[in-house]
C-alpha cells in the first residue's frame, strides 16, 4: 500500500504537465506527431517492397510481403486522414475569431546608428591643356571604268555569264528533346503537384505499354528529387503488377519535404 501512495505524487505531476499545455501547442504536436507517423508507415512501405524485390518470386516470403504492403498502404491512407484533420485543427487555433490569424507581438526596434559624416576632400582643379585635331584628308573615289562589252568574230556582241552568288543552306531546325524511353515502356507526361487539403507533393502521370500485343508485370517506375537550391533529396517509386498491351497507367509517387522538381531515373518491367 505505500508503494501505490508513493505513485500518487507522480501521476499527479504527469496531468499537471499535461494540462499545462495550451490547446494551440497541443494541435501543434498533433500535427507533429501525424507526420511522424506517416513517414514511419511510407518507410516501412518502402522497406517491404525492397525485401519484396529481393525475395525468389512465386515464394512464401513473396506472398507474405505483398499482404504487408497492402496493409501498410492502408494505413498509410488512414495517416493522410489523421493529418489533414490535425493541420485543419492547427489552422483553426491559429486564426483569430473574425477569420484572420492572430498577430504577433510587435518588439521595438532601436533606431540605427548613423555614421559620422566626413566632408569630402575636393581635389585641386587640373588645367588640361587645349588638344588640337589635325584636319582629315578624305580621298577622292574613283568609279572603276566598265569594261567595253565583248564582241564575237561576227561583230556582234557577245553576252559573258555573270557568276551565280553562293546560297547559304537554311538552318535544319533541332527537334524537341523526347521523354525517355524504356523497351515498350513509354513516359507519356508527368508533373510535380500538391495533394488537396493534404500538403503533400506527389509526381504524377502516365505510363503507357506500345507493345499490342505484350503485356509487362512487375513495372515500377523511380524518381529523384531536387529542392529549390537543387540539393538531392532522395528518390521515391511506384510500382504496379500488370500492364497490359497498349494499356495506360496512371502512377503517383510521394514527393519529400521541400521537392520543387522531379526527374525520371529508371523504369523497369518483366514479361511474363
Amino acid at each position: 500500500m505505500k508503494a501505490w501512495h508513493a505513485l500518487f505524487p507522480i501521476v499527479g505531476l504527469l496531468l499537471a504537465g499535461c494540462a499545462g499545455l495550451s490547446e494551440l501547442e497541443s494541435a501543434q504536436r498533433g500535427v507533429s506527431k501525424a507526420r511522424a507517423e506517416l513517414n514511419a508507415t511510407q518507410y516501412a512501405i518502402d522497406s517491404a517492397k525492397l525485401a519484396l524485390d529481393l525475395a525468389p518470386k512465386d515464394s512464401p516470403e513473396t506472398i507474405d510481403q505483398g499482404r504487408s504492403i497492402v496493409l501498410a498502404e492502408r494505413r498509410l491512407g488512414l495517416k493522410l486522414g489523421d493529418l489533414t484533420a490535425a493541420e485543419r485543427r492547427l489552422a483553426q487555433l491559429q486564426t483569430g475569431p473574425g477569420g484572420t490569424s492572430k498577430p504577433s507581438p510587435i518588439r521595438p526596434t532601436p533606431p540605427p546608428t548613423q555614421p559620422p559624416v566626413v566632408p569630402p576632400v575636393e581635389p585641386p582643379p587640373t588645367t588640361t591643356p587645349p588638344t588640337t585635331t589635325p584636319p582629315t584628308t578624305t580621298p577622292p573615289t574613283t568609279t572603276p571604268a566598265k569594261p567595253p562589252p565583248a564582241v564575237g568574230p561576227d561583230g556582234l556582241p557577245v553576252q559573258v555569264p555573270q557568276p551565280v552568288p553562293p546560297t547559304t543552306p537554311a538552318p535544319t531546325p533541332t527537334p524537341a528533346p523526347a521523354l525517355p524511353k524504356f523497351l515498350d515502356l513509354q513516359l507519356v507526361s508527368y508533373k510535380l503537384e500538391e495533394v488537396p487539403d493534404v500538403g503533400l507533393k506527389v509526381a504524377a502521370g502516365e505510363l503507357r505499354n506500345l507493345a499490342a500485343a505484350v503485356a509487362y508485370a512487375d513495372i515500377k517506375i523511380e524518381f529523384r528529387f531536387f529542392d529549390k537550391d537543387g540539393k538531392d533529396l532522395g528518390t521515391g517509386t511506384d510500382e504496379v503488377k500488370t500492364l497490359a498491351g497498349n494499356a495506360t497507367w496512371a502512377f503517383k509517387v510521394l514527393a519529400p519535404d521541400g521537392a520543387v522538381r522531379a526527374e525520371v531515373t529508371d523504369i523497369t518491367g518483366a514479361k511474363p
